[in-house]
């Protein structure tokens, strides 16, 4: 089961309990968003959500949304620093900040940007990559491949 895109880490730790209670054979994967100074809205570092999570007994922990791939790559870092043996790694960032165009919103950051982001994560030991807001299908594709070339 997925929790995703929590901001307090109590809501995350009700959402866990709930979703133990109701698939207890299921894994549970918990992705927060950390955007205001590297914290999620209420304030919550990674470090400290992904052992409050692991306590918990989720079988991932990691980072969506937010501001885009550099803020992205720091909490990568952060939470490879604090993993726990066993404990998967999931990180999804946007395509950056969205940027009024006339009168609709674009994300700054294209797919093969995205790309080479990919491998980055990787390179910092996260193990579950994807993207969030902004991407597109072109986005996928380009990261996908630079997964799988190396």
């Amino acid at each position: 089961m997925l929790v995703e895109t929590m901001s307090d880490l109590g809501e995350a730790r009700a959402a866990v309990a709930a979703a133990r209670e109701v698939a207890p054979h299921l894994p549970v994967v918990v992705t927060l968003s950390f955007d205001t100074n590297l914290r999620t809205m209420m304030g919550v570092d990674p470090s400290t959500a992904l052992r409050t999570l692991v306590d918990d007994g989720v079988d991932a922990v990691g980072a969506n949304c937010g501001r885009g791939p550099d803020e992205m790559r720091t909490i990568a870092e952060q939470l490879a620093a604090a993993r726990p043996e066993g404990l998967l790694l999931v990180a999804q960032s946007n395509a950056g900040l969205p940027e009024l165009d006339g009168d609709r919103f674009v994300y700054t950051v294209g797919p093969e940007a995205m790309a080479e982001h990919a491998r980055e994560l990787r390179d910092l030991g996260i193990d579950v990559i994807g993207a969030c807001c902004g991407s597109s299908p072109e986005h996928t594709r380009a990261m996908a491949a630079a997964l799988a070339t190396g």
